[in-house]
Formats: structure tokens, sequence, C-alpha cells
């Protein structure tokens, strides 16, 4: 997402310390992925088989572009299957990845050696480092 707002009717705030809650919100806009305590109504589409919903508010300024001209949040995944590299460019996407888009945003990425760590949230840990 370009901002929390939208994101917010998913999602149980109010389940996190403030401590915790204040760790995800300052590393934001950025490229740092969280665990939050997903609310009791969010569709399961979204949350799986957790508890929780993988989020980022990035600061990338195309992903915030159109997020915004979209006017909400979007829901996306890896542009690689699990354990193989990241893909960089749109050359070194797996054709069976580029078969199962619906779109793929021409740009650079944000440039990072490796991929993000996700964090967990609730207890801070690292899921994916």
């Amino acid at each position: 997402a370009a901002e929390l707002d939208p994101l917010r009717p998913l999602l149980d705030l109010s389940a996190l310390p403030p401590e915790r809650l204040a760790a995800a919100l300052a590393s934001w806009p950025g490229p740092h992925p969280w665990i939050l305590p997903a609310a009791a109504h969010a569709p399961p589409w979204i949350t799986g088989a957790h508890q929780g919903i993988a989020v980022r508010i990035s600061a990338h300024p195309l992903v915030a572009a159109l997020c915004r001209a979209w006017g909400g949040a979007l829901v996306s995944t890896s542009a690689n299957r699990g354990g193989e590299p990241p893909a960089r460019q749109r050359s070194e996407l797996d054709p069976l990845v580029l078969g199962d888009l619906d779109g793929l945003l021409d740009g650079d990425t944000g440039g990072l050696a490796q991929p993000t760590p996700i964090r967990d949230a609730a207890s801070g840990e690292i899921l994916r480092a």
C-alpha cells in the first residue's frame, strides 16, 4: 500500500503492544514487510491459513503511485518461486511465474541486494532473513 489507511479495515492493530506497532510504523514507508494481526473479518484469500497479513507501506514511487491510482492496497507476491533467486529484471522472471501474472509494472526495482526480511509485528521475530 502507499499508506496504512486502506489496510486498517483488514487489520486488528489493537492486538499489538504499542511498542511493537510503533516499530512497524517507524519503518514505513520503505522496504519493510511486517506480519500484522488480521481482523476477524479479513477474507481467507488474503490471510490463507494464517492469523496475520504481510503488509508493506512502499516508498517505491511506481508502487505507491499504482496503489494511489487504484485507490487502495494491492495484493501481490514475490516475483520468483520459493527457493529460487529473486528476479531483478523482467528477463529473469520464470516463464511459469510470468504466465500466472495478471499484470506487470515495468520499472526499476528497489535496488536491494537481498530480499527484504519479513518480521512478525507481535514478537519482533524475523521470519525471513
